[in-house]
């Protein structure tokens, strides 16, 4: 899938580089039109690979789980280009059973990845995870503020554990 996003970006920044050639004239019209293929570039630019995001994460657990979650969406990616030829040998029901479950694992493969990302972004590691997910509130919230509050409440329950640690060690 990645090889498949890739390729078309790439195909895109081929069409927008044509673009930005062909509306070199000064009229307003081809500077609006230079101004936006100039956005999409940056757009572009600032895509993350998969490989740039695995190579961005700090720890080594972090990058096997990574490295795995996009192992499992390659096998989606081949899964669900196989389901419109399996489509007319299965049952309506077993066909739409398997296309939600194919949805569904996609969708997990899809949160871990985030997760992942999280916890090694973290200082608390896998410690804000339990927190970000078992905000019921939250569900409605952006998902920036979710990750800082996680945050927060993971460093406040860190901080009571080592504080707790001190006083034992103490006494």
């Amino acid at each position: 899938m990645e090889a498949q996003i890739l390729e078309q970006l790439s195909k895109l920044s081929q069409e927008i580089q044509n673009l930005k050639n062909s509306a070199s004239t000064a009229t307003p019209v081809a500077a609006g039109v230079r101004q936006q293929v100039v956005n999409v570039n940056d757009i572009l630019k600032a895509a993350e690979t998969p490989d740039a995001i695995e190579a961005s994460l700090k720890k080594p657990g972090n990058r096997d789980q990574y490295r795995f979650c996009t192992t499992l969406r390659s096998l989606l990616v081949q899964v669900k280009a196989s389901l419109p030829a399996m489509e007319a040998s299965l049952d309506d029901d077993v066909f739409t059973s398997v296309e939600e479950a194919v949805q569904s694992i996609d969708a997990q493969v899809s949160d871990r990845i985030k997760l992942i990302r999280m916890a090694d972004r973290s200082e608390c590691g896998w410690g804000i995870v339990p927190l970000y997910k078992a905000d019921p509130i939250a569900e409605s919230s952006d998902d920036e503020k979710r990750m800082k509050a996680a945050e927060r409440s993971a460093q406040a329950v860190a901080k009571k554990a080592a504080d707790a640690r001190s006083r034992t060690q103490s006494e």
